[in-house]
């Protein structure tokens, strides 16, 4: 099957790279873009064809906008980044598995940083999807209501990846498996009206957000068959430039600000997928030399949400837990040979199997998505006594009655 590559804009892209990105997404007509300039936007006015295209597009960027702090703030919370940061909290969180969320605001930077982006981005998906399903004239075969559907799933999804629990819209505090579950249903919606609309490659990726979240949850099954409705070259990006807000936050505060360094585990490896460099000097609190990831190369670097490696790992894993060890090498070996390694012995089974398949989980998925604050929960990987979630920020505790 041909590649695939979906740009979803972020930020304050300008027009017309808004309809191309997502011209190239659903691979629709033109004329479902074609709106005059609206001026200033009442509420009413939200109904409007160019309004209700602005929102998609916002809906697009604001998810951008959480995503690239989503990658570093796990990163910090896993074993991908240390902290080197002069502030106290970020530190906290790498070093010794500390949140720090009922201390100094100051400390509050890392819950903060990961909730309020979620939320913003949440937030504008279930606003804008009644409208698209209200306003547009034959919603049930238009692209976008899937398209928006889906981003509003992939922010549950990351919630419930992130955060120890939550609570939405002013509401009580609920458990991670609410979330998924959340995550699952809008997830479940996108792809069926991704299939009525024929945009194929929205519903591939809601099925291996969906994946995600069934392997999370434990279902198994389930998470097999959505990974296998991912194509193989299929690939789906959050896009970034050098631009005011609109850059790439892990170039920023890993390469540029120091704030954060790659961890020892991840430092002069053989391995393409894990490209790290000794930068120069020491880290902003000079405890820590310099270590920078050249994933994401500069400001205007794109980043993988998901791709058709993410698919392949997601199915070797679910057979290895099912006892089939040689066809999950195989898939295994398909992820390697992308990145141009030599492949795995098909021998292997039990401990020796799992632990490769964990091995290039680890180096395939290197600061992508939660996907190692993840691994590294599932996996029992934490020293003792870290947390290994995220709490509800204190900001939110304050401002919502029922928490």
């Amino acid at each position: 099957m041909t590649s695939i590559s979906n740009r979803a804009p972020r930020g304050r892209r300008s027009t017309p790279l808004i309809l191309a990105a997502l011209l190239a997404l659903v691979g629709c007509d033109s004329s479902i873009f074609e709106a005059d300039d609206p001026g200033s936007i009442t509420e009413d006015g939200l109904d409007t064809p160019a309004a209700l295209n602005a929102l998609v597009t916002g809906v697009m960027g604001s998810y951008n906008n959480a995503y690239d702090n989503v990658v570093f703030y796990t990163g910090v919370g896993s074993d991908e980044l240390l902290g080197g940061d002069t502030s106290e909290p970020i530190n906290a969180a790498s070093r010794r598995g500390e949140y720090l969320n009922f201390a100094g605001a100051g400390s509050r930077i890392v819950p903060v940083n990961l909730w309020n982006p979620l939320h913003s981005a949440r937030f504008l998906a279930e606003e804008t999807f009644p409208r698209l399903m209200e306003g547009l004239p034959d919603a049930e075969s238009d692209p976008r209501p899937g398209i928006v559907r889906l981003y509003g799933g992939m922010t549950y999804l990351n919630i419930a990846e992130i955060f120890c629990e939550a609570a939405y819209d002013g509401g009580p505090a609920v458990p991670q498996e609410e979330s998924y579950q959340l995550a699952s249903e809008r997830l479940g919606e996108a792809i069926a009206l991704a299939q009525r609309a024929g945009a194929d490659s929205v519903a591939q990726m809601a099925h291996l957000q969906r994946a995600r979240a069934r392997l999370a949850t434990g279902d198994l099954e389930g998470a097999l068959e959505d990974a296998g409705a991912v194509p193989d070259g299929f690939n789906w990006m959050a896009v970034y430039r050098s631009a005011s807000g609109e850059e790439n936050l892990v170039y920023n505060n890993q390469n540029v600000n120091g704030f954060a360094v790659v961890n020892e585990a991840y430092r002069e490896l053989d391995d393409p997928r894990v490209p790290v460099v000794r930068g120069e000097g020491n880290t902003p609190d000079g405890q820590i030399p310099r270590w920078n990831q050249l994933r994401y190369p500069d400001r205007g670097a794109d980043m993988p949400i998901g791709n058709w490696q993410e698919a392949r790992l997601i199915q070797a894993e679910v057979l290895m837990e099912l006892g089939s060890f040689e066809p999950a090498l195989e898939l295994l070996n398909q992820v390697r040979a992308a990145a141009g390694l030599d492949p795995l012995s098909t021998d292997l089974t039990g401990e020796a199997a799992v632990d490769a398949m964990r091995t290039e989980r680890k180096y395939e998925l290197f600061l992508v998505n939660a996907h190692r604050l993840v691994d590294m929960r599932r996996w029992d990987l934490y020293e003792d006594g870290w947390e290994e979630c995220v709490p509800i920020p204190y900001t939110e505790v304050q401002d919502n009655d029922n928490l």
